[in-house]
């Protein structure tokens, strides 16, 4: 609520007529309200209001007196005992908007909401051009949730008192209630812009333009509204996600850090720092993060997921398959969890499973070039040969035309070849691999090897360094270089 509270202007009474006791008395009445409406202007308020109360016990029906007393009681949180004297005042003075104001304020303040509302309009009746009935009379549709007419009210009061960053901020909550979401995120701007040190302004602000999609223009508000008040938990991880969606992941990790106390206990919290220091290169950070994400969640599927795919690249295989086991159990119909188990389970060394696993996923989606490459390399692992052959040739009919899938089929090919000495299919192969894929260091290896056993060793040379240059951290190109080189 939105006080009008005013100094009531005392005058001399004029009692034209009157017995000169009466015109006597009145005079004292009246220098005892001067004196006390200045012990108010002196910020003396405890000794104006009691005063007034002697003055009111004297005089209760006094006009001046009730309108300063209740006044008093109002702006001494008694609103209660201010009501009877406002509405006593406001009977005998039915054209003041002051106290007609105040008594509007002592009804709110007392949940008298109908009452206020009938007060307030009355002002805007008698002198539409006041601000402050407007705003009262949007404040009390505010309570009530009448949307439309929060909105009328605090739109008049904006055209009354263009600056005022409270009619601002409070209809931008009208329109947050009406859904209006534009309207809404541009008046809660309006304020923070007009009171820039007011936190809950560009709360607001910030808010809003995130519940809109605009992070952008969110960011400075939030950023303003944590400034002010770094305490407030949710607006510090709105923040940091704010941060992250416009990629300035460091300063997002930064924020996500100072909140592990009061989020604790938020599942989505932990698993967002887990993303963000996985990202930093902190894996051992991550870790523990997902882990405490899934103590409070344990069947979240994307922090199994990555927490599967996090010891995975740490070479943790039989960890990644339990976790990828357990989303498979939880997703059945997610495909890419049982590729990431079968995938799993070949590097811990279980390729029976990996393998009948890559055909049933082959089943449900038998164009899925990548599963089925696996599958080829397992079976000749498993010295499964001509099952790799046919796989190796199921790639490279594949109608969705993968580069580096149909290089790493025509190696497959090239090996069994090579194998059946035919060294002149093989050779086709692994030349057409490098044609596909010229950063596929196998098929340089295995096409010096072809070469070799053909006794064409300096071309075999030729190849095994230009392997070297494209794919340098290659062990089998490096042996077979040094050994072609020495011999």
């Amino acid at each position: 609520m939105k006080n009008f509270l005013l100094s009531l202007v005392v005058g001399a009474l004029a009692l034209a007529g009157s017995p000169a006791s009466a015109q006597e008395d009145a005079r004292q009445i009246q220098l005892q309200v001067v004196d006390a409406v200045n012990l108010y202007k002196s910020n003396n308020v405890q000794a104006a209001t009691e005063a007034f109360e002697q003055l009111y016990a004297k005089h209760p029906d006094h006009k001046d007196v009730l309108a300063w007393l209740g006044f008093l009681y109002l702006r001494g949180d008694r609103a209660k005992e201010s009501v009877p004297l406002l509405e006593k005042a406001a009977a005998m003075r039915p054209d003041d908007l002051e106290v007609i104001n105040n008594l509007g304020n002592a009804y709110l303040a007392t949940d008298q909401l109908d009452k206020a509302l009938g007060r307030y309009t009355q002002i805007t009746e008698m002198k539409p051009s006041m601000f402050e009935p407007w705003y009262n009379i949007g404040n009390i549709h505010l309570r009530r949730k009448s949307w439309d007419e929060a909105i009328r009210a605090y739109t008049r009061a904006t055209q009354l008192s263009p600056n005022d960053p409270y009619v601002h901020n409070n209809l931008g909550v009208a329109y947050e209630g009406k859904q209006m979401a534009d309207q809404s995120a541009l008046e809660f701007a309006k304020a923070s812009n007009l009171v820039k040190d007011n936190a809950t302004f560009a709360r607001n602000a910030g808010f809003a333009y995130l519940r809109v999609r605009n992070t952008a223009t969110a960011l400075p508000y939030l950023e303003r509204a944590h400034d002010l008040n770094k305490k407030d938990a949710a607006l510090t991880m709105a923040l940091a996600n704010a941060y992250t969606a416009s990629n300035r992941k460091l300063e997002a990790l930064a924020l996500y850090e100072t909140l592990g106390e009061p989020m604790q206990n938020d599942a989505s919290f932990w698993y967002n720092l887990g993303v963000l220091r996985s990202e930093a290169g902190d894996p051992r950070g991550a870790y523990e993060a997902y882990h405490k994400a899934l103590e409070l969640n344990p069947t979240d599927l994307d922090t199994l997921n990555n927490l599967g795919l996090l010891v995975y690249q740490n070479e943790d295989y039989e960890q990644a398959v339990t976790h990828f086991e357990k989303l498979a159990g939880l997703a059945p119909d997610q495909i890419n969890y049982k590729i990431s188990l079968a995938a799993a389970r070949a590097k811990a060394g279980q390729i029976d499973r990996a393998v009948d696993e890559w055909k049933e996923i082959l089943h449900v989606v038998p164009s899925h070039t990548r599963v089925r490459l696996n599958l080829a390399n397992a079976l000749w692992q498993r010295q499964d040969y001509d099952g790799a052959r046919y796989h190796y040739s199921q790639v490279l009919m594949m109608e969705k035309y993968d580069k580096s899938a149909q290089a790493e089929a025509h190696n497959g090919l090239g090996l069994y070849q090579l194998r059946a000495l035919k060294l002149d299919e093989a050779e086709g192969e692994f030349r057409s691999s490098i044609q596909l894929d010229s950063k596929f260091g196998p098929a340089y290896n295995n096409l010096a090897l072809v070469l070799e056993k053909a006794n064409k060793r300096p071309e075999a040379i030729k190849v095994l360094e230009q392997g070297a240059k494209v794919d340098p951290e290659n062990e089998e190109i490096r042996k077979n270089l040094a050994r072609m080189k020495a011999g």
